[in-house]
This record gives C-alpha cells, sequence and structure tokens, in this order.
C-alpha cells in the first residue's frame, strides 16, 4: 500500500507538472492515464484487503461458538440457540427435549491414562453423538466431560428413545482404537417441555429445564451409572451388559 500510496502522489504532481508545460498535452494525457491506473490499482487491493477482513471476521465469529477440541457448540452458542428455540416453540406449541450426557468416571480415567488421552476420547464422543444424533438436533459441550443434546419439535418419546440409543451406543463403541480394552459409558438425564407450556422467560425457561435433566442425571449416577432417566419417572435397575 505504501508503494501505491507514492504512485498516487506522483501521479498527481506529474498532472500538476503537465498542465503547467506549454504544449504539454501529451504528457498530461499520459499523467492522466498513469493517475487513473493507481486509483483503479489502489481500488482493488483496497477491496481485496476489506474482503479478506469479513472471511477473517467470519471465521473468528465461528470459532468463537465453538469449543476448540470436540468443534461442538460451546455452552454460550448453546444458550444463545436455545433461548431462539424456546421462543419459536412456544410460538408454534411445540415440545423441547433436552439430554444432558455425562460420561462415567472420567476423572479416573484421566488420572489413569493422562489429560492427552481425555482429549482423545472427548473428540471420539463428539464423533460417536454427531453419528447417533439428528442433523436439525442441537449438541453442544457444556462442561468438561458434560454434553447437552436438544431436540425440538419431537414427539414425546423421542428423548427415552435417544438416550437409550446413546447409551448403548457409548457401551458399543470401538474405544480400543484408542487403547486396547478401553471402554467408555455414559449416564443420561433426560427432561422435556412440553408443546403448551406456559409463556415465561427464555432464560428461566431453559435453566429450569436443563436442571430437570441434571436431576435425573444425578439419579442414574445414584442407581449405578451407565444408563438414562426421564425426569419425573422412577429409575429402574440397570441391565446386565
Amino acid at each position: 500500500t505504501g508503494i501505491i500510496a507514492v504512485g498516487h502522489v506522483a501521479g498527481v504532481r506529474l498532472l500538476e507538472a503537465s498542465a503547467a508545460t506549454p504544449g504539454g498535452e501529451g504528457r498530461h494525457l499520459t499523467a492522466l492515464l498513469v493517475h487513473l491506473a493507481f486509483l483503479l490499482l489502489t481500488t482493488s487491493v483496497a477491496s481485496r484487503i476489506s474482503s479478506r477482513q469479513r472471511k477473517t471476521v467470519a471465521t473468528l465469529e465461528v470459532q468463537s461458538k465453538l469449543d476448540p477440541l470436540t468443534l461442538l457448540d460451546n455452552r454460550r452458542s448453546f444458550l444463545t440457540k436455545m433461548e431462539s428455540e424456546l421462543m419459536r416453540a412456544e410460538r408454534f406449541a411445540w415440545p423441547i427435549t433436552m439430554l444432558i450426557i455425562d460420561l462415567d468416571n472420567f476423572k479416573k480415567m484421566n488420572d489413569a491414562h493422562g489429560h492427552a488421552m481425555g482429549d482423545r476420547v472427548l473428540v471420539e464422543v463428539a464423533k460417536l453423538l454427531r453419528e447417533n444424533v439428528g442433523t436439525i438436533d442441537h449438541i453442544a459441550r457444556v462442561g468438561g466431560e458434560e454434553i447437552a443434546v436438544a431436540a425440538v419439535a419431537a414427539e414425546p418419546f423421542h428423548g427415552r428413545d435417544l438416550a437409550d440409543r446413546l447409551v448403548r451406543a457409548f457401551r458399543t463403541y470401538g474405544w480400543n482404537c484408542l487403547l486396547p480394552d478401553l471402554k467408555v459409558t455414559a449416564s443420561v438425564g433426560v427432561a422435556v417441555l412440553p408443546g403448551d407450556h406456559a409463556a415465561g422467560h427464555p432464560e428461566t425457561a431453559l435453566s429450569q429445564l436443563m436442571e430437570r435433566a441434571d436431576r435425573a442425571l444425578y439419579r442414574v449416577k445414584q442407581n449405578g451409572r451407565d444408563g438414562f432417566l426421564v425426569s419425573g419417572e422412577e429409575p429402574v435397575a440397570q441391565t446386565v451388559r
């Protein structure tokens, strides 16, 4: 850009000099063409820089919404999306199903195999979830080893079916691709906001929905882990694996 600025100034001075010289019409025309060329070049470069800046801003905006390890939505992005989904759900009387997934004994695994292995497990968890959760559902890493999944406008039984499918997927996933004999299981709490839910502040409704799913998750943990529970239901004995 410094070269362009110098050229721009030179073109202006050449125009002024040629205009002040008798019989300098030819030089004046040449100077005018040079000046015009520099103006066009300046505009082109400025446009490219502006385009590059817009792409950089867009990339940074996307990155700010993702968990850098799993590339799932981060907590802030998830909460923002869900508040919008709650407003839409209220308008169209859609139910919302929330799943909170927690990896069983994850801290013990980190202590035994190191945090690098824990990170690799989380990357595989994200892959497992993408393979088993609908493309229109929302998935986010909302804590260290805690994942949230939200489904909008799903049938009432969807949460139960999805939780059951995910628990089974964790049990049968090929974790030995990371470490021989490695096993990773998950506990899942489910809560449903019915389509006819009372109007309220989206942030409050979302917080209450996640709290209910969290309480259901806690009861799964108390009941032996590696299972799921729908909020409001009684836990059942875990099946033999």
